[in-house]
């Protein structure tokens, strides 16, 4: 067995990391979500601070083995 350590993004974090790597931009995933920009950034700022990078190609990169290694990310239903 793997030990990863355990990634969790609130469901909002989750949600917006989808529309994120699938190529949407922050105005366009506030528009989405009915957020504001600066709010979409801020979650930008918690996703990268808890997978611990700020490169793009890394969050994707993890995103992608976390599915493929555990079906998916953690989501906190706080």
């Amino acid at each position: 067995f793997l030990n990863m350590p355990t990634l969790s993004l609130s469901r909002t974090e989750s949600s917006m990391l989808r529309m994120w790597m699938a190529g949407q931009g922050t105005i366009q995933i506030s528009d989405q979500m009915n957020i504001k920009a600066k709010t979409v950034s801020s979650h930008k700022g918690n996703i990268k601070r808890k997978i611990k990078t700020h490169n793009k190609q890394v969050i994707y990169h993890v995103v992608r083995l976390t599915d493929n290694v555990t079906n998916g990310i953690f989501v906190n239903m706080r």
